[in-house]
Formats: C-alpha cells, sequence, structure tokens
C-alpha cells in the first residue's frame, strides 16, 4: 500500500492526458449521438467504456513515452506535456508510437477496434427506443398533414407554428454552423408539395435539436399528450407544477 502512495504523483501525472481526451473526445461522441434523443451517458454501459478507453489509452501511451516508471521530476516542463497529450491525442494517433526502440500504430490495431465495441454497445443500448421515438413522432405529423385540406403549411396551424419555433431556435447559435444550412432547410420545408417529403425534412430538422429542448420543439407542432408523456413524463409533469404554481401566485 505504502509502495502505491509513493507512485500516487506520477500516476496523477499519466492520469492528465486521460482526462482531458476524455472531455475533448465527448464533444465528438455527443454528436455522433445526436439522433439519439434518450442518450443519458452515465447509464450506458458503452459509455462507461469509452470513457474507459479515452481514458487508459493516453494515460498509458504518456507513461511509456515519458518513461515515468523512472519517476522523473514533476515540474512544469512534464505537467504542459500532460497537458498537451491530452488536449492534442488525436494527433497522437495519427502518427506512429515509439516507445523505446519499437514502433506502434496505436489507432489501427489497438483504438479504433476498442471504440467501435464501445459505440456498438451504445447503439444497441439506445437504437431500438430512438427509433420507436421517431416512428411515432413521424406518424403525428403524417396525421396533421393528412387533416389539412392540403399540404400547403397555411392549412396546418400547428407545423407552421413549429416551423416558426425551429426558425427561431437555429437563430441562435452561440458557435454557427454554415454546414448544417438550417435556414435553407426550413426554406425548402415550406415549398414542398409531397406530405411525406415534408414530414422527412421536418424529422431531420428535430434531430438536430439539442435533446434537452426537444420536448418544447415537440409542443410547438403540438404533438399529443400521449406522445410526450410516453417518452418526456417528467419534463411533462414539472411543467404542470409550473404551471399550477404560476397561476396560483
Amino acid at each position: 500500500m505504502s509502495e502505491l502512495v509513493d507512485w500516487l504523483p506520477w500516476i496523477a501525472v499519466a492520469a492528465i492526458p486521460g482526462l482531458l481526451n476524455i472531455v475533448v473526445a465527448y464533444a465528438e461522441l455527443d454528436e455522433k449521438c445526436r439522433e439519439l434523443p434518450f442518450f443519458e451517458p452515465y447509464k450506458i454501459p458503452g459509455v462507461w467504456l469509452w470513457a474507459a478507453i479515452q481514458f487508459l489509452i493516453p494515460a498509458a501511451m504518456f507513461w511509456g513515452i515519458f518513461q515515468l516508471s523512472s519517476r522523473p521530476p514533476i515540474d512544469q516542463t512534464l505537467l504542459l506535456e500532460a497537458v498537451l497529450s491530452g488536449v492534442g491525442f488525436v494527433a497522437f494517433l495519427n502518427a506512429e508510437v515509439r516507445i523505446g526502440a519499437r514502433s506502434y500504430d496505436i489507432k489501427s490495431y489497438l483504438y479504433d477496434p476498442l471504440i467501435k465495441i464501445a459505440e456498438w454497445l451504445i447503439e444497441i443500448n439506445q437504437k431500438r427506443k430512438a427509433a420507436e421515438f421517431w416512428t411515432d413522432v413521424k406518424e403525428e405529423l403524417n396525421t396533421k398533414i393528412s387533416l389539412a385540406s392540403s399540404p400547403d403549411l397555411e392549412q396546418s396551424p400547428a407545423l407552421q407554428a413549429g416551423l416558426d419555433y425551429l426558425e427561431e431556435y437555429f437563430l441562435v447559435e452561440v458557435s454557427p454552423k454554415p454546414e448544417k444550412n438550417y435556414q435553407e432547410r426550413l426554406k425548402e420545408v415550406v415549398a414542398m408539395s409531397v406530405s411525406r417529403e415534408q414530414v422527412r425534412a421536418i424529422i431531420s430538422l428535430l434531430k438536430e435539436v439539442n435533446r434537452q429542448d426537444l420536448v418544447y420543439a415537440l409542443q410547438r407542432f403540438q404533438c399529443s399528450e400521449r406522445l410526450l408523456e410516453k417518452y418526456f413524463a417528467q419534463s411533462v409533469r414539472r411543467n404542470r407544477l409550473k404551471q399550477r404554481l404560476s397561476s396560483r401566485s
């Protein structure tokens, strides 16, 4: 036990690249899982495996490359190297890594296969419920258009209200993403004359909405209480409680 305590300073330094890499890599994972509306990382075994891989590989590489087993002095230079190794871990992966006299292609033979396993576990955990949810949303939107006399959005106030909300929603961007073409895609929805194409395009836009905001977007499209309670029971109850409290005050 005392020997482990002696190693703790170097273990802590090796942990820096792993922790920073998790933070950097999570943005990419979240983007990959954007179409999974019920993606809750802490509840998914695959995410825990993903986090372990993202932590352990950078930490082990840093330990080997900087020979922490020899207990070098922990100074500002070593700490800076640890930070840069974590933030720039992708650059490390794209080059062959030399540890001692040998070169290793960590990315192809270790990192990528393990990450694919983790992502597969995430997918099988989330795919069924996500597909069921988007199918239900599609059916509701198809129903709203079919009740209108034509695919003209003026005949469907619910869809028009929802699209107006999405237009304003996508205009508020801290970090604009011009490649997403949100406003152009909204114009195309309005111009479409085939209802099924309209619904597909609306679903595509809804998949770009942040998970925590999705329930509000669906409310703007006047989706049924049945659908909202089925998938967002907590949010619906919270909103009802707020409405009751505000009506009393």
